[in-house]
């Protein structure tokens, strides 16, 4: 992978872990969405989750994430959710959604937070 795409992966990256974050946790989500327009957030979301699904299948080799374990496109449902994510019209996060946000944290190495996900806040980050 060159230089300039290892820092867009890690960029898209980053800001996908984040808004599956927000996703992951309903309180969170309902703080950012006081503060920020929805449709903005959740576009946000599913341009930083294609954005690392394209990345991730263009790469060479597979992603090493937390622990050193090799990832791809297929491990962690990131398709599944952005499919999920299009289909969402505003609102709060379903539970299908959030539990498919749980499960790709889960895949990229990212603990649960201590109080849990239904008690993760913004005021934790």
């Amino acid at each position: 992978m060159k230089t300039d795409e290892a820092a867009d992966l890690a960029m898209y990256l980053s800001q996908c872990l984040n808004g599956l974050g927000l996703l992951a946790a309903p309180k969170a989500w309902e703080a950012c969405a006081l503060r920020t327009d929805e449709a903005s957030l959740r576009l946000g979301i599913i341009g930083a989750v294609q954005a690392v699904l394209e990345a991730m299948a263009a790469a060479e080799s597979p992603l090493e994430v937390v622990g050193g374990l090799p990832l791809t496109p297929g491990d962690a449902p990131l398709a599944a959710l952005l499919d999920e994510a299009r289909q969402w019209n505003g609102g709060p996060p379903g539970p299908d959604l959030v539990a498919l946000a749980r499960e790709c944290l889960a895949a990229f190495g990212v603990p649960e937070p201590e109080a849990g996900w239904e008690g993760f806040t913004v005021d934790d980050v």
